[in-house]
């Protein structure tokens, strides 16, 4: 009997149903440009913040709103990269879009690593005052709080603008990996008990991670 054959589709063989909407972040690519483009300005203008949370309440609630709007909108194209790159591990365009948004998120954390030395320079009574003086701050509250009780986890300024610029070097590892494990490396094919030729890459990602009852059977034949 003659053997069926299981293969990986391509991205473009995938019917658009069964794939996920990214028009819901971003509607098109060129809009998703025009936010890379907007926080790029915005992490470049950090730096008018710092040492301003000393002068009063209302201070300390413009950085906090400014860093939690820059830190949102960085999350947002993070996703859509992401995403955009996972879709087909071997599209060179979302490959570069992945790998910039990953330099540019080291740019932004870089951009606030004093936030937290700051908050932590903050005297106790001040921030108390601050408190009694802002009602706008209780929305914050948990957040700061949380950032103080960490306190020795928490390096210098410059320390921990060293290890936020340094994260997409940090990342480097696992993205080779990835684009090996996904796109550059040809996977062998197994026969499976049902008489089945399954790429073996296809078993790693939808049988043998997902579904403990599937198993390669012991006198399985790789064909090379």
């Amino acid at each position: 009997m003659e053997k069926k054959k299981i293969a990986l589709l391509a991205r473009t063989e995938i019917p658009t149903e069964l794939t996920w909407d990214l028009t819901k972040i971003f509607a098109t690519d060129a809009a998703f440009e025009t936010e890379v483009h907007l926080i790029t300005t915005m992490a470049g203008a950090m730096k008018q913040y710092r040492q301003t949370m000393q002068k009063d309440a209302d201070a300390l609630v413009s950085v906090l709103e400014t860093l939690l709007n820059l830190k949102r909108r960085i999350e947002k194209v993070y996703v859509y990269a992401s995403l955009k790159n996972d879709e087909d591990t071997n599209n060179k365009r979302y490959q570069g879009y992945f790998a910039r948004i990953q330099k540019l998120t080291a740019t932004v954390y870089a951009s606030f690593a004093w936030f937290e030395p700051e908050v932590l320079a903050l005297p106790a009574e001040k921030l108390a005052h601050y408190y009694e003086s802002d009602a706008r701050l209780n929305a914050y509250r948990h957040f700061l709080d949380q950032i103080r009780l960490q306190k020795k986890h928490f390096l210098s300024e410059k320390e921990e603008g060293l290890l936020a610029a340094a994260s997409d070097i940090f990342a480097a590892p696992e993205n080779i990996f990835g684009i090996l494990n996904n796109a550059d490396l040809k996977f062998p094919t197994v026969h499976n008990d049902q008489g089945q030729t399954v790429g073996l890459k296809s078993i790693f990602e939808t049988g043998f991670k997902r579904h403990s009852e599937l198993r390669l059977p012991s006198t399985a034949q790789i064909n090379h």
